[in-house]
């Protein structure tokens, strides 16, 4: 092999590499798009304007080979970039050929030569015509030749193709071993599986030998790849015993301490403060969502569950996404158990006596954590959605015990639960009554929104409006220059905050509009989480679309903390995509935070669940590179986990 083929083949493994193919092996684990049958071509040209690809056989009438202007030049000029090919069939009837890019299998051919080419024919002005179809050289004739998706801006299908066939069937053995790996089942069980050995299931997703046979092998990449699925929420299920992680609460304690905590808890408080001590008075370490809506009542139960383990001598870490909110959850925990040591940690703060308190703060733990090789009996993360699973994993050992805590729940999380892997509470109990509406407002009708949102403002409420942007080119979705249109109208009872501030800027704001010296807030996300605006009851969100689901509910729930009325307006401005309207939809239809977040994963794919640091949402990455999982088929995986457990359960009671 040359030095420019050696460079080439270089380039493609580090093109796969980031794309999250990290071995030659691993690149047999990608499945193909589907297949092209070039067995046997068509003499006859089909009909045209069907959709559907063809692959046929016609002779050359003439070809022309041009510029990229479309000026005729010589078929071995280096100019040349588009060719035209006039065609016919074994019947006589004639086509035209457009073709662009690559010149170098038409320079071979000649007038009265055979073309084999495969593409979709259609019509126009009464000529049939293929607008750039395959050439299908001699060596791919006569098999049938899968065909890659790849990853636009990151990997071309020709790329996974080239390493596909570089790795060769020589590669099968390392991709089953790499394959036994991922999934903990050995070949047995693979085979019991999908009913074929694993070496037969990569060899036919790869060099098939016929049609039915690759058709075959997506199914059985499909099925093994959700059996594996089942197989890792049972491995979940199943946590090893972990003696180590057992924090022993009594149920007399916690009533002690719901009790010094100033308001009533509801029955849904009470009932995840039992789930949760039941969780860690066992041998298993601790994996369950906490999931409510805003004003249900979080804080309050895992306050109360980080007590009670700190009053035991478990080392206790609440993590939360923002300075606000740290500094909110600790002045609360000091609040409400006075008798607690309890220390806010956050960047630039270097709180003194640290190791037997109870650690409040922002990501500044992690690093605090990994400095000091600290580590954690219980770790409970505040919105979780905000964290990276890499940051979430960075302050979780074996005998860790794990609460995330989350007003929507991302779609990993919210497959995770589906599937059966993590326990959930939740707290639809809301201590205050309140309605919120939420509306989808053209520009069109921005004159009208304005005039409603003054009307609000006059009776006494606060409005908050929010943009994606602080600054830049784009004067609609930059909320400094809202801030600068507005003063005409709301004069110095106007406030403007966002995280470019300094920390005792944005305070003073925050401040200013609690005690309802502001009126109307320009704001970024930044009061997504952590701050309570008890007067705040309309919002408009310009530009919605540039926001996530989980975003928007959030800010959502920013509005009627104290019971009442809160409006809530999505602001759109000029068309956006279908699919950005209908997650937007969903705000509309859904007020509900797990409901929502369950509809979100259908409508987007619920994240990487077999990869324990995967990706948050998008289309589930399966074993096999390339096929997609749906939310109901990871349902229907939930469904076969939990009937194996229940199988295995009711084996073990036989036995006994």
């Amino acid at each position: 092999m040359n030095a420019t083929a050696v460079n080439h083949l270089d380039a493609l493994w580090k093109s796969l590499a980031k794309a999250g193919v990290d071995s030659r092996e691993a690149a047999l684990l990608i499945a193909p798009a589907g297949y092209h049958d070039y067995r046997q071509p068509s003499t006859i040209l089909p009909v045209a304007n069907q959709g559907s690809e063809s692959y046929v056989l016609v002779a050359c009438i003439s070809i022309v080979f041009m510029t990229q202007g479309g000026r005729p030049v010589d078929r071995e000029s280096m100019e040349a970039a588009r060719v035209f090919v006039r065609a016919s069939d074994s019947a006589g009837s004639e086509a035209d050929f457009h073709c662009y890019g690559d010149m170098a299998n038409w320079r071979t051919v000649m007038p009265g030569d055979d073309i084999f080419v495969a593409g979709v024919l259609r019509s126009s002005h009464g000529r049939a015509s293929m607008v750039n179809p395959s050439f299908i050289a001699a060596d791919a004739r006569g098999g049938v030749r899968p065909f890659y998706r790849g990853k636009q801006g990151v990997l071309g299908g020709d790329k996974i193709r080239l390493a596909v066939h570089s790795v060769g069937p020589d590669g099968i053995p390392g991709a089953v071993a790499l394959l036994s790996q991922r999934t903990g089942m050995d070949a047995d069980a693979i085979r019991a599986t999908i009913d074929m050995p694993a070496e037969s299931l990569i060899r036919l997703l790869h060099w098939p030998d016929s049609l039915a046979d690759a058709t075959q092998s997506l199914a059985a990449a499909r099925a093994l790849s959700l059996a594996a699925i089942a197989w890792k929420v049972g491995a979940n299920r199943e946590r090893t015993n972990q003696p180590k992680s057992r924090i022993v609460l009594t149920v007399e304690r916690l009533a002690e301490l719901i009790k010094m905590v100033p308001y009533p808890m509801t029955k849904d408080q009470r009932r995840a403060v039992k789930h949760i001590m039941d969780d860690l008075s066992s041998n298993l370490a601790m994996a369950r969502l906490l999931s409510g809506d805003v004003g249900t009542g979080k804080t309050a139960v895992y306050l109360v569950i980080a007590a009670a383990a700190s009053e035991v001598g478990a080392r206790v870490a609440i993590v939360c996404p923002s300075r606000p909110l740290a500094a909110q959850v600790h002045s609360e925990c000091v609040a409400f158990f006075p008798h607690i040591k309890a220390v806010c940690m956050i960047a630039g703060a270097k709180p003194k006596d640290v190791d037997d308190a109870l650690v409040i703060g922002t990501t500044a733990i992690i690093s605090w954590a990994k400095k000091g090789g600290r580590a954690f009996d219980l770790v409970i993360v505040d919105e979780q959605q905000k964290f990276s699973t890499a940051q979430r994993a960075a302050l979780v050992g074996p005998s860790t015990n794990l609460l995330e805590v989350t007003a929507t729940a991302i779609p990993r999380t919210v497959a995770l639960v589906g599937l059966a892997g993590m326990d959930v509470s939740e707290l639809r109990e809301v201590p205050v009554t309140k309605l919120v509406r939420t509306r989808l407002v053209d520009r069109e009708k921005a004159q009208q929104l304005s005039a409603f949102v003054k009307d609000l403002i006059a009776k006494g409420g606060q409005a908050a409006l929010i943009y994606p942007l602080v600054d830049g080119d784009d004067d609609q979705a930059s909320g400094t220059s809202a801030f600068r249109r507005f003063p005409a109208h709301f004069s110095d009872r106007l406030g403007f905050v966002h995280g470019r501030m300094k920390d005792e800027e944005k305070d003073e704001v925050l401040k200013r509009m609690r005690e309802k010296e502001i009126d109307l807030l320009v704001s970024t996300t930044l009061i997504e989480v952590g701050v309570t605006l008890p007067s705040l009851v309309c919002m408009v969100v310009v530009h919605p679309e540039r926001f996530g689901v989980t975003q928007l509910h959030q800010l959502r729930g920013r509005l009627a903390r104290t019971g009442g009325k809160g409006y809530f307006f999505m602001l759109l401005d000029g068309e956006i995509k279908q699919a950005s309207l209908d997650r937007l939809r969903l705000l509309e239809e859904c007020a509900d935070g797990f409901s929502l977040a369950v509809r979100d994963a259908a409508m987007r794919g619920p994240g990487d669940v077999f990869h324990d640091l995967g990706a948050q949402s998008g289309a589930t990455r399966s074993l096999f590179m390339g096929i997609e999982l749906t939310y109901s088929d990871l349902e229907h995986a939930a469904l076969r986990a939990l009937a194996f457990e229940a199988e295995s359960r009711i084996a073990g009671q036989g036995a006994q």
